[in-house]
């Protein structure tokens, strides 16, 4: 069970970091006063202060997940008596995710005449990312991933993202939420092959053979 973890992990602040980076440097090639977080520096210091940025939230994305992880099983293991209840509490927290993620900015940050749509675009950034993912999970395993997948994506990643959320800049949550969605949706598509390897490879044993 130590090597699927630590390959997780690995992987994990591996491909969060490079992808950050690329984020970034595109970021840098379209807007060229691009700054992640509110970063004012430049050269060399930039570029550090993007690698340790990223490799931060990679890490909090990991951390997020193994809670998750934990969060969900003691909470099957209470309502395991109560059939479905804790796939509605999951449901509720879910839109109550992406209402906030509406009205508080907003709330926040609007100023004038500003529209509620103005700032719609990481909500639904989020939930169609939440969606495609989830629909992918439930292709490699079942139905029932469904709304756990959906949980960790939105739920998960706004309260991963909420030190984000103080700064009124759309290209810098931009790259955040690309950065902890990426995370977040390879941690939750590999993890059921780390943990059932040998049920895995019975499976495809058997397609193999059905061909």
């Amino acid at each position: 069970m130590l090597k699927p973890m630590l390959f997780l992990f690995w992987s994990t602040m591996l491909g969060g970091l490079v992808l950050g980076i690329a984020v970034w440097g595109i970021g840098k090639a379209v807007f060229p006063d691009f700054v992640s977080m509110d970063v004012a520096v430049s050269g060399a210091s930039e570029f550090s202060m993007i690698i340790m940025a990223t490799l931060t939230m990679c890490m909090i994305s990991v951390v997020g997940y193994f809670a998750y992880l934990m969060t969900n099983y003691y909470m099957i293991g209470i309502l395991r008596n109560r059939k479905g209840a804790w796939s509605g509490l999951q449901l509720f927290f879910i839109v109550m995710a992406i209402a906030n993620l509406f009205f508080l900015r907003y709330q926040g940050f609007a100023e004038g005449k500003e529209s509620l749509a103005m700032y719609a675009g990481i909500p639904v950034l989020i939930a169609a990312a939440a969606l495609i993912v989830s629909q992918v999970k439930v292709k490699l395993t079942n139905a029932s991933a469904r709304i756990p997948t959906l949980f960790f994506m939105v739920v998960v990643t706004c309260l991963e993202m909420l030190p984000a959320f103080s700064i009124n800049d759309l290209t810098s949550l931009l790259y955040v939420s690309l950065v902890l969605l990426a995370c977040n949706a390879w941690q939750i598509l590999i993890f059921h092959k780390l943990t059932n390897t040998k049920k895995h490879q019975q499976m495809k044993k058997a397609q193999v053979k059905k061909a």
